[in-house]
């Protein structure tokens, strides 16, 4: 079996703290297959509140993409924006989602997705088959999945808000090369808040979901999987859940058998 990890274009910056219910979540739903590239509803959003602690909603910024095997990204469609309440959030976007069903049905050789496996954990370094692992010597973060073991590449929304967050010059590009040579302690931010796992034929699509924020509080949106219902992934949509004034972000992980 052939494992080839794709980031995408999927994490978030940090974000002012304008309330107690603040944070933010970049998502990936993979729906299917076309021509050997996964196709999925990528999902921009940030969790706020109307008052402290209440009315809590997110704001939602949606776009269909393809995603190819050397994790090149692609925009299909761009959506329009908009507001939905946390506790209305699964039903709105599972009729969001069916809604855009249109938009990648006629792509050339479309396979459908179902989901096979969806695990919660804790934002710990493990979760089921899934290990984020933090190598303390060379101050990097691995991913470690059935044996495999990769370097974890930061993606370029997030070494974008590092330039600021470190003062760099506007003459600097901060890279991921560059940001691992400053060593700090990002790496040991990450722990595992899902995964999930879609196939089709040949194709099997891991997503997992890394996060940070403040552990000192409870999971917010805390899912058991045996109450998420499994089905095809044109119609799966769930919560995630995240950490007290956290932030999330979505990778992929393509195997073909």
């Amino acid at each position: 079996m052939k494992h080839l990890l794709i980031f995408t274009f999927i994490i978030t910056s940090f974000l002012q703290a304008i309330s107690c219910e603040s944070g933010s979540q970049i998502r990936l739903f993979p729906v299917g297959i076309s021509e050997g590239d996964v196709i999925g509803l990528e999902v921009f959003q940030r969790r706020d509140a109307v008052y402290e602690f209440r009315k809590i909603y997110w704001k939602v910024n949606p776009r269909l993409v393809r995603l190819d095997q050397n994790g090149n990204r692609q925009i299909i469609h761009k959506y329009v924006p908009f507001r939905v309440m946390d506790s209305t959030y699964v039903p709105t976007m599972d009729s969001f989602l069916l809604s855009c069903q249109k938009d990648w049905i006629k792509l050339s050789h479309f396979q459908e997705l179902h989901l096979d496996v969806i695990e919660f954990g804790t934002f710990e370094q493990k979760c089921g088959p899934m290990e984020c692992y933090a190598d303390t010597v060379k101050k990097l973060n691995y991913w470690v999945y059935q044996g495999d073991s990769q370097e974890i590449v930061y993606p370029e929304p997030f070494l974008k808000r590092m330039h600021g967050r470190f003062n760099l010059d506007s003459n600097t590009v901060m890279t991921d090369s560059l940001f691992k040579a400053m060593g700090t302690n990002v790496y040991r931010w990450f722990g595992i808040g899902s995964y999930r796992q879609y196939r089709s034929g040949e194709y099997q699509i891991t997503v997992l979901t890394l996060g940070y924020g403040d552990s000192r509080f409870r999971i917010k949106n805390r899912q058991e999987s045996k109450d998420v219902p499994k089905k095809s992934a044109s119609r799966f949509m769930y919560n995630e859940p995240i950490l007290h004034h956290g932030h999330t972000v979505d990778f992929l992980f393509v195997s073909k058998f």
